[in-house]
């Protein structure tokens, strides 16, 4: 288990409890036999994943309001759009150590 708390300016705190590891109900994981419902998996599949939960990002006072956490350049939101640059970045580097490898590798 693990879990923090953080203190972030003005007082705010954010706390990361202790549910992790866990992959969330919209992820496209792969299929799981223990668990076949909506609910968060029972098993990590798939065998590559990315932090896309609570996630703070930047944030423009123009965009939507659909977060759960607002500040004024910062925002908490969660979804696939959040693990997506941590999988590229991956991609990234494993294309640099094996420029060989093609998408089907």
């Amino acid at each position: 288990k693990f879990g923090a708390v953080a203190c972030i300016a003005g007082g705010v705190e954010a706390n990361f409890s202790n549910s992790a590891p866990k992959i969330m109900y919209y992820s496209a994981r792969g299929p799981d036999p223990q668990d076949n419902s909506f609910q968060d998996a029972d098993i990590l599949k798939p065998n590559l994943v990315a932090p896309g939960n609570f996630i703070w990002a930047a944030w423009s006072s123009g965009g939507m309001d659909s977060v759960e956490f607002l500040g004024e350049d910062f925002a908490m939101m969660s979804g696939t759009s959040m693990a997506a640059p941590h999988v590229a970045g991956l991609a990234a580097l494993i294309k640099q150590k094996y420029p060989f490898f093609s998408p089907s590798a």
